[in-house]
């Protein structure tokens, strides 16, 4: 049995919310094992909070300045590129702050760069997610666990660093983590809903609050809508690569860097599986061919990055 520890630390008026996550967490570290194949951590054991929006501001940037940190001892940045990338990092974390409503749940590494689960208060309560959403939502971000755990935390934090490095495959060709990541735990997601509730729970399946409605129509820009299409996407791609090649061929992108798609290999699905049958089965026919490859192309296990 997979150990979670469930921190509420949100305050006494949201004591029924933490009610309804812990029992929606019941039998779901081990769901989401069985649906990805991959495992979750156990010592320490994975940790999901329930936190306040100013908690979770503090969380986010604690993550972003350790993911920076690292990049910049990785790639040797000069300090002229140290303090551009540090303003970029401060836009993004700003802008996604300010679309709190959107977020609702999110892993984020903690001091020691271990992936935690945020599940932030206000938004779950203005946006009024059910019990069917807090199984979804969390279903989602255990999958990012798991991705973590199972690719030493590479593929999740090349995807939150999308807009500050690209990386590329050895023949140039730009990658997308975000959409491996977040079409894989869509993907995941469903599956899980499925299994313990026996149907898809859509986006947005509660009741918004006063608060929650005036947050949304803020955003409801086109932005929001081609942010739900890439996601809906995304799912997509992972569920054509799986259902065509199985979940143990997928599986080998975490261990593998090389196997990430580009964003055109997600829009069209088919193309990705003539990649990874090129890749999969010089793997099969090498057993060593996976490290070779990152030997030969590969800096500390990820792909070369270029800084925009």
């Amino acid at each position: 049995m997979t150990v979670c520890e469930f921190r509420h630390e949100a305050g006494r008026a949201h004591d029924r919310l933490a009610a309804r996550l812990e029992t929606a967490m019941e039998g779901l570290p081990e769901l989401v094992q069985d649906v990805t194949g991959l495992p979750l951590p156990t010592d320490p054991p994975l940790v999901v909070r329930l936190v306040t929006l100013r908690q979770w501001r503090r969380a986010l940037q604690t993550h972003h300045d350790h993911l920076l940190r690292r990049e910049v001892r990785r790639t040797r940045m000069t300090l002229l590129q140290v303090l551009r990338a540090a303003r970029w990092q401060k836009k993004v974390r700003r802008y996604r702050l300010s679309r709190w409503i959107q977020v609702a749940a999110q892993t984020v590494g903690d001091r020691d760069g271990r992936p935690q689960v945020l599940a932030i208060a206000d938004a779950l309560h203005h946006t009024g997610t059910t019990d069917a959403g807090l199984i979804k939502l969390l279903g989602h971000e255990l999958t990012h666990v798991a991705q973590h755990q199972a690719g030493g935390g590479f593929a999740l934090d090349a995807a939150n660093l999308r807009l500050l490095v690209v990386r590329h495959r050895p023949d140039g060709a730009v990658q997308d983590y975000w959409g491996l990541t977040e079409g894989h735990a869509m993907w995941s997601e469903e599956e899980i809903t499925q299994r313990r509730l026996g149907r898809a729970v859509p986006f947005g399946d509660g009741e918004d609050t006063e608060v929650g409605r005036r947050e949304r129509e803020r955003y409801a820009d086109g932005v929001y809508r081609e942010w739900i299409d890439g996601y809906e996407t995304a799912g997509d791609w992972a569920r054509h690569v799986i259902e065509e090649r199985g979940l143990e061929a997928f599986n080998r992108i975490w261990s593998l860097p090389i196997l990430c798609p580009t964003e055109g290999e997600i829009r069209a699905p088919d193309s990705y599986l003539a990649y990874l049958d090129r890749h999969v089965t010089r793997s099969d026919a090498r057993p060593d061919i996976g490290a070779l490859v990152k030997k030969a192309f590969l800096a500390d296990g990820q792909p070369p990055i270029t800084q925009p």
